[in-house]
């Protein structure tokens, strides 16, 4: 395990611009196609692992009954990555903790067994995820420990400071204006809390089903973007099935230290 730390910059006065996505090390070169699925940077500044197109879509934003088998094919091929990652996120069992895309529910279910004096919410732009998050978690929504609303990470639908941690797997390269969102998120999270993202990475020769993963440029472009709106980011490399980056984005307990 290799843990990476983001050096100290100087506190600003002002939040500064969100910095152009990195471009590759040639600048004439084209992106890395789908077919090496390598996570890529689109035009309008969001982040992009291979098109969503044909079932690939239904990652993105799953629908109708291909939707309900991309979301079980999600539950078997992210179990290990979520396992990893739920396990490091600091939380108290008095937490408040939020998952952005939280899918079939699989990894909400381990985040409210963390926080059993607490409270676990999740988002999801997926009505059809909903339904089924909805099922698998009704005992824990009968209880009052989970509470699930459909939305994206862009207009989340809670209050400010309202989570004292938050999660996301696999998700941000399909956040809509991404440093949109992680200012969303930064609104919802207390001072001092943490955003945990689990990037799946690029590892070549899986051959062309294997699922999309993000190449080092992408995750540092993650990370800066982090920065800019003003986390303090630490990564965390782990093995979990596949390599991972775990990007623990931290809001500073003071406006305007890093």
């Amino acid at each position: 395990m290799t843990t990476h730390a983001t050096p100290a910059r100087t506190p600003a006065a002002a939040t500064p611009p969100v910095p152009p996505v990195s471009p590759p090390a040639d600048a004439s070169a084209p992106a890395a196609p789908c077919a090496a699925h390598g996570a890529r940077s689109d035009e309008a500044g969001g982040l992009e692992v291979c098109p969503a197109r044909g079932l690939r879509s239904h990652f993105a934003h799953p629908r109708g009954w291909l939707g309900r088998f991309a979301g079980a094919l999600m539950a078997r091929k992210n179990a290990a990555m979520n396992d990893a990652a739920v396990a490091r996120l600091p939380l108290r069992p008095e937490d408040r903790v939020l998952e952005i895309g939280f899918g079939h529910g699989r990894a909400l279910a381990a985040l409210a067994a963390r926080v059993p004096r607490g409270r676990a919410a999740g988002v999801d732009v997926s009505e059809t995820m909903v339904a089924m998050a909805s099922r698998r978690l009704r005992r824990e929504i009968a209880a009052a420990c989970v509470e699930l609303r459909r939305g994206g990470a862009d207009a989340l639908p809670f209050p400010d400071a309202s989570f004292d941690a938050a999660y996301a797997a696999n998700t941000v390269q399909f956040w809509p204006g991404p440093e949109r969102s992680l200012r969303e998120v930064r609104r919802v999270l207390r001072p001092g809390g943490t955003l945990l993202l689990a990037i799946r990475l690029h590892e070549p020769g899986l051959g062309r089903f294997a699922s999309p993963g993000f190449h080092p440029a992408q995750v540092d472009d993650v990370a800066l973007r982090l920065a800019a709106c003003g986390f303090a980011v630490r990564r965390e490399d782990v093995r979990a099935g596949r390599a991972l980056a775990l990007l623990f984005a931290t809001r500073p307990a003071v406006e305007g230290e890093r």
